[in-house]
């Protein structure tokens, strides 16, 4: 149970550092274990960068409850501050239950710590689960790149919303957010790149993985921030809204008793957030055992095109080496982890409500 004087959005950190260290004391102060995973990079500071998983139960449990935060690094603030508010609120496992619950701390470190939402190699880390070599062609972002890449101004907008029109006439809406989101591996400099081989942080959540071969039933819920109406919560699985069907093995089932009473978008049959994706965390870790099942959970911050135009502004800046870049990345995080506490309680309460729901149905 929260403390009485509790306040979610004192949680949310502006930076890494910052939100390493109220990760760690939190877990710290729940009794729970940390292993880091501290990558080959150093911080801004010279300080170093990890991935830090906390357990909070058994180490024996079977069944798991997996919290992701920082798979898109910058989004990572937003995500530590919903862990460590639920840590902070109570957040534990339910007493004498076969359950633990595994924070995953900035999966991607290197993101999160220079406020960018790629990684050190400039790859979107939920492109990166694909099989290299990636064949994977996007045609229609091969058409966008010189506009999603051009130096920001007024005149660049201008040309990019023609662009942008000229695209939706000829295809639609969903076609052109497909088509900008759904990653690529041709062009290293441009948005939603794969890569061409798999990152340290896909290593680092193989090794993660690999810890829970023996458990019975996991659940991973992945943070995301970006997409979506203001301050919701929408859960986002290609196996959504189709509870049971064409699973045998019943990571269906998992899903359906964790989230039963809620919706959850299937990306490749809505267009309410977000679109299917190449090379992505959720469908690699489905099949990585049938014990495994997964979700993103994406809560709303800004228009998408704001967004957009704030992830293209830095990262043409990025390549440039523009000494304003700075700037960008602090327009950067404002559009993943708006500073605003109705925003910050908002999300809380419906990270803590997808958290029990999960907990319930792991427990069935």
């Amino acid at each position: 149970m929260a403390p009485r004087d509790f306040k979610p959005d004192r949680c949310f950190p502006h930076d890494y550092a910052t939100a390493r260290s109220g990760f760690l004391k939190a877990v710290e102060s729940a009794g729970g274990t940390v292993a880091s995973y501290v990558h080959t990079a150093r911080g801004p500071s010279g300080e170093d960068l990890a991935t830090d998983v906390a357990l909070l139960g058994s180490p024996h449990a079977k069944n798991v409850l997996v919290l992701v935060s920082g798979t898109h690094g910058v989004e990572g603030l937003a995500g530590s501050g919903l862990q460590v508010a639920q840590v902070q609120s109570g957040l534990r496992p339910p007493p004498n239950a076969d359950l633990a619950i595994l924070l995953v701390h900035a999966l991607n470190p290197y993101g999160a710590a220079f406020k960018r939402r790629v990684n050190e190699d400039s790859v979107d880390l939920n492109r990166n689960f694909a099989t290299f070599p990636a064949i994977l062609p996007n045609p229609a972002y091969d058409e966008l790149h010189g506009v999603l890449t051009m130096r920001p101004g007024g005149l660049t907008r201008v040309r990019r919303g023609i662009a942008f029109a000229s695209f939706v006439a000829r295809r639609g809406k969903w076609a052109l957010r497909e088509a900008v989101t759904k990653g690529q591996y041709n062009h290293p400099t441009g948005l939603f790149f794969g890569g061409n081989k798999p990152s340290w942080s896909r290593n680092t959540w193989d090794r993660i993985l690999a810890g829970l071969t023996d458990k019975h039933k996991v659940m991973v819920v992945d943070y995301h921030t970006g997409l979506g109406p203001r301050g919701s919560g929408q859960l986002i699985s290609q196996w959504g809204s189709s509870f049971g069907s064409g699973y045998s093995d019943g990571r269906s089932a998992v899903l359906a008793d964790c989230f039963e009473n809620d919706e959850i978008i299937n990306p490749e049959k809505s267009d309410a957030v977000s679109t299917g994706l190449s090379g992505d965390l959720l469908s690699y870790t489905r099949n990585s055992g049938n014990h495994l099942s997964a979700v993103a959970l994406e809560f709303g911050t800004y228009p998408m095109l704001q967004v957009l135009n704030a992830m293209i502004n830095e990262n043409w800046a990025h390549h440039s080496r523009d000494p304003g870049v700075e700037t960008y990345r602090k327009q950067l995080v404002e559009v993943f982890s708006p500073d605003d506490v109705s925003w910050r309680e908002a999300v809380y309460e419906r990270a803590h409500a997808v958290t029990q729901a999960a907990i319930r149905g792991l427990l069935k």
